[in-house]
């Protein structure tokens, strides 16, 4: 699967949006309320986007579970980006579409039939794209001046490393990825513990 997603934290959501009105005598599926964010709602038919994307036809209550808090966090994020006025325009998000051509070795043909084959429109992805680059900068903000990998820190991995594997490349050959691994695990640390204080810090509220 193509990646369609470039961060330095990714935090999976679907985006929902209003759709254009639809004509005169048409049906259309009733949406509804199934939770909130400090009284932002969050609806079924995000969830119902997000299990599309993810190709689950009959979510497990573990996999509903999953893909509510993955909306909440996301939300809870969103709403930490606007106290903190983080915001992104287009000259961000046309870099970032460029990238991930670049990273996938794509054309706009290509990454277009990605997209579709994944139920996204391009004005949908940038949107997402949009959310998850606020996100980084709330990581950014947060978190990042906080995390720390020294050179003690990576020789000790390095170490508990060549115990499991004997052959491995020698530590000036991997150190640089080595940091860069302990940095990212790091990091997922501190993000799932700012999101557990951020949940103590706001409203939430499940329907049934």
């Amino acid at each position: 699967m193509i990646r369609i997603a470039c961060l330095l934290v990714a935090l999976t959501a679907a985006v929902a949006v209003a759709g254009d009105r639809p004509p005169s005598g048409a049906t259309a599926k009733l949406d509804r309320q199934i939770a909130s964010v400090d009284r932002i709602p969050i609806w079924q038919s995000e969830l119902d986007e997000l299990y599309e994307r993810s190709q689950v036809k009959t979510p497990t209550p573990e996999e509903h579970k999953a893909a509510l808090d993955a909306l909440i966090d996301a939300a809870i994020v969103e709403h930490a980006a606007s106290a903190l006025h983080i915001t992104t325009d287009d000259k961000e998000l046309d870099m970032a579409v460029e990238e991930i051509k670049k990273q996938n070795g794509i054309d706009d043909a290509g990454l277009d039939k990605a997209l579709a084959d994944q139920h996204f429109t391009r004005e949908l992805y940038r949107q997402e794209l949009a959310r998850q680059l606020r996100a980084q900068k709330v990581y950014r903000y947060a978190l990042v001046p906080s995390i720390d990998v020294s050179d003690d820190d990576v020789k000790k991995a390095y170490d508990k490393a060549k115990a499991v594997t004997p052959g491995i490349d020698t530590f000036d050959k991997v150190k640089d990825v080595m940091r860069q691994q302990l940095w990212e695990q790091r990091l997922g640390e501190a993000q799932a513990r700012w999101i557990a204080d951020a949940r103590t810090k706001v409203h939430i509220e499940r329907r049934p």
